[in-house]
């Protein structure tokens, strides 16, 4: 688990033993739940597991291999066009940096190996949603757009050249389902599952009401 998900994890754990002390300051209408219609809401989290780690630790079993993954990160930007339904778009990001040595047996010598790879998705995404109470809802939303990607390998051997290549298939599609808390309107928590660049998420959520 890497710093920034076991920071996410400290401030929600904050955001679900402490709302007593924001209920003074963000005053909430008895009427209105988790999402509301107008409302724009903001999400940022992290998840697990680096899908990549899982795939290329078993096969890039050399000697001296290292590797450190980078994400899954995740943003997403929604507004609540009706009581149940919001639009919005996702934004996600993960990467990794392999190093590992491979031998040239013409050479009878090894040589570092390095493979680097960054996948970015920018996706419009549609949720419906299902108020439990005040201050929680479920959702399951899908998404679809636009995947970049180009893995990179570099070789120090003499006989090997670098090269890259991007995806073959630049569409970038997730299906997630998840919980909201919203103990205030401002600030509160999310837990996501599906599939996405990670199979489980979490992190903070900041809504934005409409002004009267």
């Amino acid at each position: 688990m890497n710093f920034f998900l076991k920071s996410i994890f400290r401030i929600s754990l904050l955001t679900a033993i402490l709302p007593s002390a924001w209920m003074p300051l963000f005053a909430q209408d008895e009427s209105t739940y988790a999402f509301q219609k107008g409302t724009i809401y903001l999400s940022i989290g992290a998840g697990v597991p680096n899908q990549n780690s899982l795939i290329l630790k078993p096969i890039l079993n050399e000697q001296d291999f290292s590797y450190q993954g980078r994400g899954p990160f995740h943003f997403k930007a929604e507004y609540a066009i009706l009581k149940n339904l919001g639009i919005g778009i996702s934004v996600n990001r993960v990467a990794f940096d392999a190093r590992f040595k491979v031998r040239n047996p013409q050479l009878a010598q090894l040589f570092d190996y390095r493979l680097r790879y960054v996948s970015s998705s920018f996706l419009i995404r549609l949720n419906g949603q299902v108020p439990l109470g005040k201050t929680t809802s479920i959702y399951g939303g899908a998404g679809i757009g636009f995947k970049s990607g180009r893995p990179r390998l570099e070789s120090a051997d003499p006989m090997m050249k670098d090269f890259s290549f991007p995806f073959m298939f630049p569409i970038g599609l997730e299906l997630t389902a998840g919980f909201r808390w919203m103990p205030t309107h401002f600030l509160g928590m999310y837990v996501e599952t599906g599939m996405a660049k990670s199979f489980i998420q979490t992190g903070l959520c900041f809504g934005i009401a409409p002004r009267e």
